[in-house]
């Protein structure tokens, strides 16, 4: 779904979904969380990252969320296009955006 927030109510299946996080499940929501393991082409090390913000009160309630994680590795990331991105649909709800858990073992 990425890329296609805020979505559209009467849109195709996916734009549907994403409205339905921006309008609904984010209102709820104290914070998201985005998960990767890599899987047969890409080998992570344990990280957790989240995205810089311009908020720095959001940005430093999103950091806070990695420290939580208190993997060996954690990861600032620089979004230099966002437009129609989870992280940013959160961030405009004032959720700390996906605290992105990569190579994790579940």
């Amino acid at each position: 779904m990425n890329r296609t927030f805020p979505g559209k109510p009467d849109g195709t299946v996916t734009q549907k979904l994403a409205d339905y996080f921006q309008r609904h499940l984010l209102l709820m929501a104290d914070i998201v969380l985005d998960f990767h393991s890599g899987g047969r082409t890409l080998d992570f090390l344990p990280f957790c990252a989240a995205h810089v913000l311009d908020d720095k009160d959001l940005d430093a309630r999103a950091f806070a969320a990695v420290q939580a994680f208190s993997v060996s590795y954690s990861v600032r990331m620089l979004e230099i296009d966002a437009v129609g991105m989870y992280d940013t649909a959160a961030a405009g709800r004032r959720v700390p955006p996906p605290c992105g858990l990569c190579g994790l073992a579940w």
